[in-house]
């Protein structure tokens, strides 16, 4: 192929499986530099930070243009193949993902510092970053299952890398969670293939419409498998407990970035799949398929309240915790509730529900920025008093200005006020309950807008909570000679703080660029985007109320003690998953029990009912002649006995004359028909049934002798095949032992020598000097442009 022209397009049309590729290579070197500390950082470093590069390339085709961006790999896995497929939805979530990656890489250069296993840390960092790409970037269902599961195998070792007690249990209930998740989604991906015919991530509900139950049910699996990563009630039970024990930068990959795979998918199974087409004429959308819109709206008025339900509940637990990283974790689950009503309140709106689902998407980007950047606050913090615990610190900010100034601008974000990032999408999304409540006429929707309202004040409440316990009020005497946070950490909160500004300052321009897009792909209306002003009177007076309202809850909460208060144990959902568990497992005890004790009792009854046999067989025999008998004499009798109908009728149509002559030949045929009986009562008597005795004993006899048979077969010969075939794989078995000992075992020690003896030819090579490093690597840059050059010119072509 020539370098340019056809290359290009290549090369564009494959970012999507770069993006997944480069991590995997990177996470390789990292394993192999194991004793490189330095170059081993620095490596994971640049492959998240070359990752981010490939995910940024992609802007012009996925958003400028709108166009997606396709590239398969056929059968990778099972002979189905592998679809990589990049649309302005993918681009925005493998954005978010990547950049707050290669921020919390480059925060891990100084965190880690007081950690061990380095090695393992990065390089399961950047496989589960090739992981969580692979679930945004790829087109079928299929591969983004084969990518999600691996999502949450990798991440496992950052949830349990401290391997505490803790951290092990936390882990276990993780990874069990996560199994749970993924058989769900197994089941609803095979079910929604084989109703709906493919694996493609297209919409297929025009396909499902037709099976009433089963398109719900489907559903349901598809966001209950989803709904595990991304933490809402009641499946969110393993986010609390996973959070707090992973190192700062995993948590908030973790809560800001990895839970957003799993609101990827959900929007995906509501938006996409379950939404049917729509017909755009003259820049108006129109409903296409008004009768599949029902099921859509009712579906998104269950999800309207499952997102409710989470932001609620969470918020109220976030309130109650003193442990930081736990307090954070509840305030994801809750903001994931904010994100998933959204979603909900797009779907019910059906073929007009721009506000819901532009207020989803671009609070998923807001929420990945401030949450990020709370939990590197709260590793900062860790990383210099190595306590999690609100009540033990205070007044840090003499001593961190800067974590506590990405503090603030966080949690301003979080809040919903005016000038930072959060305040735009929660705009979007109030519009968007706010719309769908105008719209119907249930009370439960209009109930749900207001809950919204409350769970914001809540969240002002927990939020200024963190901050307030964290950096202000007085300080213990044991902080009072910490130092500041160190550089990378620093570059880290700075760029974070950096976005929630100039998103929060300048709304309409992130709104325009990324999220519009995505709802101009959907062919859904964009002019009240367009037209959305979020810097008005009405807008300040609602972010001012809600905002009020939580700093009173906050205070009165703070006098009273209220966030002390501690629930009884069933309170907790983790307890009444405990419980189901506990009596599924007696259950199934008493099951298996049950089980045992059948089988002893058939074991003992068996050789009893033995012993019936001759008696039974007996009454078989009398019972067979009988029943035979009564087969004959019903086969002999049906042809010649007219049906009473027939009777009746003939008689009626019949002359008086004619009945008489009917009467006496019915009289005649009904002597017939007696003296057919008798013969044939004499004929059964007569017939000898013993040669049926004979034939049951002759098969039985027969049997006996082919089981004798059968058992010299296979004593005699079958026994003697196996025992000469592992005579013989014992044999191969100690050859090949021979061949690994001599052969295999000289070759590597051979390859070793050589490596060794390479190596130590090689050592002087190593300077140490950064200058002779970059020289090589900018010789071998030359190199490939002279290449590249020649090829423009036209001096050779590949092909």
């Amino acid at each position: 192929m020539a370098i340019f022209g056809k290359t290009t397009s290549f090369m564009v049309n494959s970012l999507p499986a770069w993006a997944v590729v480069v991590p995997i290579i990177g996470a390789f070197i990292v394993l192999a530099l194991n004793n490189r500390s330095k170059i081993r950082d620095a490596v994971a470093v640049a492959a998240s930070a070359i990752t981010f590069a490939i995910v940024v390339a992609m802007y012009p085709l996925a958003i400028a243009v709108g166009k997606p961006i396709n590239f398969n790999l056929s059968k990778v896995f099972f002979g189905i193949g592998m679809n990589f497929s990049v649309d302005a939805m993918s681009f925005l979530f493998a954005l978010i993902t990547t950049f707050v990656w290669f921020l919390a890489t480059l925060y891990s250069l100084n965190y880690m510092e007081h950690e061990e296993k380095h090695t393992r840390y990065y390089f399961f960092m950047l496989i589960t970053l090739a992981a969580n790409v692979g679930v945004l970037v790829t087109g079928d269902f299929f591969s983004l299952f084969v990518f999600f599961e691996g999502l949450g195998l990798f991440s496992y070792p950052l949830v349990i890398h401290s391997e505490t007690k803790d951290a092990l249990k936390a882990g276990t209930k993780y990874m069990l969670m996560n199994i749970l998740g993924g058989v769900a989604l197994l089941a609803g991906i095979l079910l929604l293939y084989f109703y709906g015919g493919s694996f493609k991530v297209t919409g297929q509900l025009e396909h499902l419409q037709h099976f009433r139950i089963m398109k719900y049910i489907v559903a349901g699996l598809l966001i209950g498998g989803f709904g595990v990563k991304a933490g809402f009630v009641p499946l969110h039970i393993w986010l609390p407990d996973a959070h707090p024990v992973a190192p700062s930068p995993a948590s908030a990959l973790l809560s800001g970035i990895m839970i957003k795979a799993g609101v990827y998918g959900i929007i995906r199974t509501v938006a996409v799949v379950f939404r049917p087409p729509i017909l755009v004429v003259k820049g108006e959308a129109l409903e296409a398929w008004e009768h599949l819109w029902s099921s859509t709206s009712h579906l998104g008025f269950y999800i309207i309240w499952i997102g409710i339900a989470t932001m609620l509940i969470a918020a109220i637990m976030a309130l109650l915790q003193d442990n930081g990283k736990r307090l954070l974790a509840y305030s994801s689950v809750s903001q994931m509730g904010y994100i998933v009503m959204g979603v909900g309140a797009g779907t019910f709106m059906a073929a007009e529900g721009s506000l819901g689902l532009s207020g989803a998407l671009f609070h998923i980007f807001n929420h990945a920025m401030f949450k990020s950047a709370f939990f590197l606050v709260i590793g900062a913090v860790y990383y210099r008093t190595h306590e999690l615990r609100l009540s033990q610190l205070g007044g840090l900010w003499r001593k961190m200005p800067l974590a506590a100034a990405v503090g603030i601008i966080a949690a301003g974000g979080i809040m919903g006020v005016p000038f930072f990032n959060g305040f735009a999408s929660k705009s979007l999304l109030f519009e968007g309950i706010a719309e769908a409540s105008k719209v119907s006429n249930l009370f439960s929707v209009k109930l749900a807008e207001y809950l919204y309202l409350l769970t914001s004040s809540l969240t002002t409440a927990y939020i200024l909570k963190f901050v307030v316990s964290t950096f202000f009020g007085e300080m213990p005497d044991k902080y009072k000679k910490i130092k500041n946070t160190p550089l990378y950490i620093n570059i880290a909160l700075s760029s974070l703080g950096a976005v929630i500004l100039m998103v929060g300052l300048f709304p309409n321009f992130a709104l325009s660029r990324i999220v519009t897009p995505i709802v101009a792909y959907w062919q859904l209306p964009t002019k009240e985007l367009a037209e959305m002003h979020f810097f008005t009177l009405n807008g300040f007076g609602e972010a001012a109320a809600v905002v009020g309202l939580g700093v009173l809850i906050f205070a009165g909460g703070t006098y009273y003690n209220w966030f002390t208060v501690r629930f009884p144990e069933w309170f907790s959902i983790d307890w009444w998953y405990q419980l189901v568990g506990r009596q599924v497992y007696f259950l199934a005890k008493i099951l298996y029990q049950l089980n045992d004790g059948l089988d002893q009792a058939i074991s003992q009854i068996i050789p009893t009912a033995l012993n019936f046999k001759r008696p039974l067989q007996r009454f078989n025999r009398y019972a067979s002649r009988f029943i035979f008998a009564f087969f004959v004499d019903m086969w002999l009798f049906k042809p010649v006995t007219p049906s009473v109908a027939e009777t009746e009728m003939a008689l009626e149509a019949s002359s008086p004359e004619e009945i008489e002559v009917a009467g006496k030949e019915k009289k005649r045929l009904v002597e017939d028909i007696a003296r057919m009986g008798g013969r044939v009562g004499e004929a059964a008597q007569a017939v000898d049934y013993s040669f049926i005795d004979k034939i049951v004993n002759g098969v039985a006899s027969i049997s006996k002798y082919f089981s004798f048979f059968s058992q010299r077969l296979d004593v005699g010969v079958v026994d003697r095949i196996i025992g000469g075939v592992a005579f013989i794989g014992e044999r191969l078995s100690y050859l090949a032992g021979l061949f690994d000992k001599y052969v295999i075992d000289g070759i590597v020690n051979g390859v070793a020598w050589l490596t060794k003896f390479s190596g130590k030819s090689l050592r002087p090579t190593q300077t140490g000097e950064v200058q002779n490093y970059g020289l090589v690597m900018l010789s071998g840059v030359f190199l490939i442009v002279f290449f590249f050059a020649l090829a423009y010119y036209g001096i050779f072509t590949i092909k």
